[in-house]
């Protein structure tokens, strides 16, 4: 039901697209993560990324400084008997700002999320399907009123488009996915859900994606984003613009233990 820290610092450093570091570069203490650098282009740290635990292992606190080593902010987590996450209380230089509550099912599903920020209460409710697959999702206000609701599709198990509707049920966007096999092929953006790119497209070798193109609405490519592996192992990502410019590159260090260390 969990993730252990190291497997989802992986995961958001290989999916990130906003990366601007080019080395991302973790410190151990035994097996428990200590503390991430990440780096400019020049060599230089940017930020830095500490992490504390509690005696059985789950992370307890994690703190955000950057380059002149001010911390700037603090996140905070409890965990359920069932070691999962209760709350997540995040400082910003001091200041609380928001306090995060989560709710499961009996069979440890995550059922809601109560958000606590200084002017607002929100609360997103997660409704699941015969399959056990998250069918709708409502999000309301403090005095219960439905802002927003997603609605997903499914077909063989696979996610094949999420739609978002305001309180009124008027669309308001969605994402439509594809798949060759089991691995997504294209995804495709409309509406609220559009960034700078409306559409994907992700070639693999095997199960490794190697390749993803993005889209404008006009058809035009607007970045290209590539990775080599060795095996199963990410070692090297690389995005460049439509010119073929570099927009970041990303390169990963394993230790003895194949434990991702940069």
């Amino acid at each position: 039901m969990k993730k252990s820290l190291t497997v989802a610092l992986c995961l958001a450093i290989l999916f990130s697209l906003t990366a601007c570091s080019n080395r991302e570069i973790p410190s151990y203490e035994g097996e428990k993560l200590s503390y991430t650098e990440m780096l400019k282009g020049d060599g230089t740290i940017d930020k830095r990324w500490y992490y504390k635990y509690y005696p059985d292992g789950e992370i307890s606190t994690s703190m955000r400084c950057i380059e002149d080593g001010t911390c700037v902010q603090r996140n905070e987590y409890t965990y359920t008997p069932d070691n999962l996450k209760e709350t997540e209380t995040i400082y910003l230089l001091g200041k609380k700002t928001s306090v995060t509550e989560y709710s499961y099912t009996e069979d440890g599903k995550l059922s809601a999320e109560t958000n606590y920020l200084p002017t607002e209460i929100t609360e997103t409710l997660y409704f699941y399907n015969t399959d056990g697959e998250v069918d709708y999702i409502e999000k309301k206000n403090a005095n219960g009123d439905l802002i927003s609701i997603k609605r997903n599709t499914y077909s063989d198990g696979k996610l094949t488009e999420e739609v978002f509707s305001d309180a009124y049920g008027n669309q308001t966007g969605s994402i439509r996915y594809t798949y060759s096999g089991e691995s997504i092929k294209t995804v495709e953006y409309s509406g609220s859900a559009v960034t700078d790119y409306t559409k994907e497209e992700r070639t693999y070798n095997g199960e490794n994606l190697v390749k993803t193109l993005f889209y404008n609405a006009e058809g035009a490519l607007l970045y290209t984003d590539t990775a080599e592996y060795d095996g199963d192992r990410c070692m090297h990502r690389m995005r460049v613009d439509g010119n073929n410019s570099i927009v970041y590159t990303w390169d990963a260090y394993y230790d003895s233990f194949l434990t991702l260390i940069g």
